[in-house]
């Protein structure tokens, strides 16, 4: 048992370092990185060819998802985001269709 909270504690730091990275970046670094990621995942063959794409939905301080998501879904591709049921613990994966609503 002991291993297992360990483990749960790395984790847990890991994810705290990783947050406090994320908003430290400036707006202009993460609206870079959220164009080259978009860049190389639209230029990507698997993405060109895929008829669907799950996406997350990003927070302030995360890379930009929502331009890709808008740009996926004119090219006619259906785009799954998961919501959370946090009541069953569970995600549930949901289709959108009109990114401006």
């Amino acid at each position: 048992m002991i291993k297992l909270d360990a483990i749960k504690e790395a984790k847990k730091s890991i994810r705290i370092r990783i947050l406090a990275k994320l908003r430290s970046q400036s707006i202009r670094e993460r609206s870079t990185s959220s164009q080259e990621i978009k860049r190389r995942l639209f230029k990507d063959r698997s993405f060109q060819t895929a008829k669907k794409i799950m996406f997350y939905v990003s927070l302030d301080y995360e890379v930009d998802t929502w331009g890709m998501i808008r740009e996926a879904v004119k090219l006619g591709k259906r785009v799954i985001v998961p919501m959370t049921d946090k009541r069953d613990k569970r995600l549930i994966p949901s289709e959108i269709t009109d990114p401006e609503r």
